[in-house]
């Protein structure tokens, strides 16, 4: 089991700690409500399951090769993150992300693994051999709360990191299977095309049991008025596309 590095108000990161805007909501501009309506943001796309009483949130995807078109125009520098988190969009005062960070730099594409727990304190993961095709599974278990366990398993690789993260207040109210633009020096970078995201394994329990996420607001993103992305969600499975 590795050992993951904590650092307060770690900013190794390109994207940085997930930057949240006024009460709690992290994507900057868009019309994210709780209901299971269509809705848009800038920078977040996926989908979000609005509950009462969350305590786990799990999921797994596999990594995919990024397209240097991003936003459709040749880039030299993008990305895309993707992440399973709880109470990451709407509580002000904590809540906890975890997932793989892809950038292409100048033709050169890299992988990293993160945790972020709100308000000041991100993960960098250490996961050796992290490539394009390896099966990520994340799984974050509120133990209280201001604590969640994060395990991270790449089952391509047998390699498994688990951490457990003192977060803010969460609400417990939200569970997150998600993509998020990449900013850098306070802009956004073009969107990698991402090709289809599947998340499968999708679910999300309290301490009563399983919560459905068949009911799940689903946020495409939407950037210069041009939707960038499609988001398709069933009992289990989470199907995120770029177009």
């Amino acid at each position: 089991m590795l050992s993951p590095t904590i650092y307060p108000g770690f900013q190794g990161l390109v994207s940085g700690p997930l930057v949240r805007c006024a009460g709690g909501l992290h994507v900057s501009t868009c019309q994210v409500d709780n209901s299971s309506q269509l809705s848009f943001s800038p920078n977040v796309a996926g989908a979000i399951l609005n509950a009462t009483g969350v305590t786990n949130v799990s999921a797994s995807f596999t990594i995919l090769p990024l397209s240097m078109f991003g936003n459709g125009s040749e880039a030299n520098f993008l990305g895309v993150n993707t992440m399973i988190g709880l109470d990451v969009l709407y509580c002000s005062s904590g809540g906890v992300a975890a997932g793989i960070e892809a950038i292409i730099d100048n033709g050169e594409a890299s992988y990293g693994v993160f945790i972020t727990a709100f308000p000041n304190i991100s993960i960098a993961v250490p996961v050796d051999n992290l490539t394009t095709g390896n099966n990520i599974a994340i799984s974050l278990t509120a133990t209280s709360a201001t604590s969640v366990t994060v395990v991270i398993t790449n089952e391509s690789t047998n390699q498994t990191v688990m951490e457990t993260v003192v977060t803010g207040t969460l609400n417990m109210q939200e569970a997150d299977w998600i993509i998020e633009d990449i900013a850098a020096d306070g802009s956004l970078l073009p969107l990698a095309d991402f090709g289809t995201i599947n998340f499968t394994n999708v679910s999300a329990a309290s301490s009563s049991g399983p919560l459905d996420t068949t009911g799940a607001t689903i946020l495409n993103m939407e950037q210069n008025n041009t939707v960038l992305t499609t988001v398709m969600v069933s009992s289990d499975t989470i199907n995120l596309t770029f177009v």
